[in-house]
């Protein structure tokens, strides 16, 4: 009997696990699908929850900018430019969290980017 029930546990496990994953990609299917054309979309939460920021038309990435609501864990890039997420407010290089390309997203952004470019 015990051989059944240790069966039984992994495939329950498996199956949380599969779902999570799912959930994870859904959202991150719908992120890509609210954030318009040449923009940058911030969320506050990681796995695009929270407030959501659109910035539409933004600066080329040679200019520093605040993230709007002052953090983001979540990032979907909609522009022609390779994005760079910051710890720091004022874009110092030491503080660089990620680079996100052209049309890729990141869902879990730690720590969490105050500025950009």
């Amino acid at each position: 009997m015990r051989p059944i029930a240790t069966g039984l546990a992994v495939l329950a496990a498996s199956t949380v696990l599969t779902a999570t994953a799912s959930t994870t990609a859904s959202a991150a299917t719908a992120a890509r699908q609210d954030c318009p054309d040449n923009a940058v979309c911030f969320w506050t939460g990681p796995y695009f929850t929270g407030q959501r920021s659109v910035r539409q038309n933004p600066a080329p990435p040679s200019v520093c900018a605040n993230i709007p609501g002052q953090y983001a864990r979540s990032v979907v890039n909609h522009t022609g430019y390779t994005r760079i997420m910051y710890h720091d407010p004022n874009c110092a290089p030491p503080s660089q969290v990620d680079e996100i390309g052209p049309g890729e997203e990141r869902e879990d952004i730690e720590p969490p980017a105050q500025s950009w470019r």
